[in-house]
């Protein structure tokens, strides 16, 4: 078995392409990473918006249903009080 002996220059030009196809991947890698970064980052606005906006509409919903609810009941308490006092007062015509 013959052993081949290269130079440093010979494995230098061998190891040539495997070397341009790792500095590509090393490009697209730091550009990836960077958009990643960056969709993060939007995510997280994203999601601290939406948890200020619960925290302030929650509340609001609720109460504008309550009141809803309430003055509903309201107007139901003003009719019957309103036909109630009519009813004091109803004439009869012979």
């Amino acid at each position: 078995m013959t052993r081949e002996t290269y130079t440093k220059s010979e494995i230098d030009l061998m190891h040539k392409p495997m070397h341009d196809k790792l500095d590509k991947i090393l490009a697209q890698t730091i550009k990836t990473n960077g958009r990643v970064g960056r969709l993060e980052v939007w995510r997280g606005y994203i999601t601290g918006g939406l948890a200020i906006l619960s925290i302030l509409l929650v509340p609001i919903l609720i109460w504008s249903i309550i009141q809803m609810f309430s003055l509903s009941n309201i107007d139901e308490k003003i009719s019957s009080a309103l036909q109630q006092e009519l009813n004091k007062y109803e004439v009869t015509i012979e």
